[in-house]
């Protein structure tokens, strides 16, 4: 008679269910400000899971997708609504008692395209003082990698976050790189 182990799938299934949990994300009370200056109370997703890099953050949250856009739902709502930093001006949420306020600006760039010269983004405020607020934004510069099957190098693998400070102070229309 032949005996079924049933404790290698149970495992596998837990540790798959486990990880789709991760990957799903945090629900985080929060609000939105549009653009005619409504506060929205709802709820944030904040992931686990960095999807441009592939790394799990198992003890925390992945900020890295908060600086491009985010996910929210008003109370009653039952689907999550993606916001880019054009359509919405601030977002806040709590995660373990610290708040974590992003904020939109226009972020002026030297470039030979035009499309990326202005770009919009949320920046996340790390200080604020009587000289005014330091946020910090952030974007991927992608790490040359080796295509072994073309021998080519490859720009595609390996992409790394890089971390820009901004002062601003209130009442002035620009943002200052502080790098």
């Amino acid at each position: 008679m032949y005996k079924y182990n049933l404790f290698p799938k149970l495992t596998v299934l837990i540790i798959m269910l486990g990880l789709c949990h991760i990957v799903q994300g945090k629900k985080l009370s929060g609000y939105i400000v549009t653009e005619n200056n409504d506060t929205i109370q709802g709820e944030i997703k904040v992931h686990s899971f960095n999807r441009r890099t592939g790394d799990f953050v198992f003890a925390g949250i992945d900020l890295e997708s908060c600086y491009r856009q985010v996910a929210f739902r008003s109370k009653g709502e039952l689907f999550f609504k993606y916001y880019l930093p054009e359509q919405i001006k601030e977002y806040a949420f709590t995660y373990k008692n610290q708040p974590y306020l992003f904020q939109r600006f226009l972020i002026r760039k030297k470039s030979i395209v035009p499309n990326e010269r202005n770009i919009y983004q949320f920046l996340q405020l790390v200080k604020s003082d009587n000289k005014g607020n330091i946020y910090r934004g952030s974007t991927y510069v992608p790490m040359p990698g080796f295509e072994v099957w073309t021998r080519m190098p490859s720009f595609t693998f390996n992409p790394k976050p890089i971390y820009s400070y901004y002062r601003y102070i209130p009442g002035n229309k620009r943002i200052i790189v502080l790098h």
